[in-house]
């Protein structure tokens, strides 16, 4: 059984997830880069799970609603190939949050 996250097309790969906006995604193409999160803790959220990636671009979509009222957002789902991530030198770590307990945040 493979986890979840890989898929057969020929080959095997890993696919990673991130979830964002169309607003938020104009700024990704314009940087050619995904931010990291604020100093002190960087970071970048990627999940195996398209739906929770979803579901952070509903949360992402609700905050431009909030922050820029005057333009339309939609959600978007980044489909990212971690095999070719980790050739490329990227420290792709997993991430467990104690605080909200054990598998709420792998």
């Amino acid at each position: 059984m493979k986890p979840d996250g890989w898929k057969l097309d020929g080959r095997s790969r890993w696919v990673l997830y991130h979830g964002t906006s169309t607003s938020r995604l104009n700024s990704i193409l314009k940087e050619d880069r995904l931010r990291i999160s604020n100093p002190g803790d960087p970071k970048i959220s990627l999940t195996t799970e398209r739906s929770v990636a979803e579901y952070w671009a509903c949360h992402a979509v609700f905050g431009d609603r909030h922050d820029r009222s005057d333009k339309e957002s939609k959600a978007v789902v980044l489909v990212l190939d971690c095999e070719k991530l980790l050739a490329a030198g990227y420290d792709l770590t997993e991430f467990r949050d104690d605080i909200w307990g054990e598998g709420e945040c792998d």
